[in-house]
C-alpha cells in the first residue's frame, strides 16, 4: 500500500504538494470557499478546517458529524478504515444537501 505513495513516479508530485501551506494559499482565493470536514475525518481534523476558515473568512465553514475523510457516514470508529474500501457505507447525505446549497448561491 506504501508503494502507491512512496513509489518512484510518485515522488516529484509528493515534493511539489509538501511545499505548500494550505492556510497561506487559501489567503489569495477570491472565488466562493466551502471548506468541508468531518468530525470523523482521521486524516485532516476538525482543527485543520478551522484553520483554513480562519485564513479566508469569506469562505463557508462546515463540519459534518459522523463523516469521515472519504465522505461515508460512519457510527462507530472501528469502522472508520473498513469504510475505505467498502460500498456498505453510506457517502453523507449532509454532505450532499451542503454542496448543492452552496453550488446554488
Amino acid at each position: 500500500m506504501l508503494m502507491s505513495l512512496f513509489n518512484k513516479p510518485s515522488q516529484p508530485f509528493m515534493l511539489s504538494w509538501m511545499a505548500y501551506d494550505p492556510s497561506e494559499e487559501i489567503k489569495s482565493v477570491k472565488l466562493p470557499i466551502l471548506v468541508l470536514n468531518g468530525t470523523k475525518d482521521i486524516q485532516v481534523s476538525v482543527s485543520d478546517a478551522e484553520t483554513l476558515h480562519k485564513s479566508n473568512p469569506k469562505s463557508k465553514l462546515v463540519i459534518i458529524d459522523n463523516m469521515n475523510h472519504v465522505l461515508k457516514t460512519i457510527e462507530k470508529d472501528e469502522d472508520n478504515m473498513a469504510s475505505y474500501m467498502s460500498s456498505d457505507y453510506p457517502l453523507s447525505e449532509e454532505l450532499v444537501e451542503v454542496i448543492a446549497t452552496f453550488i446554488k448561491q
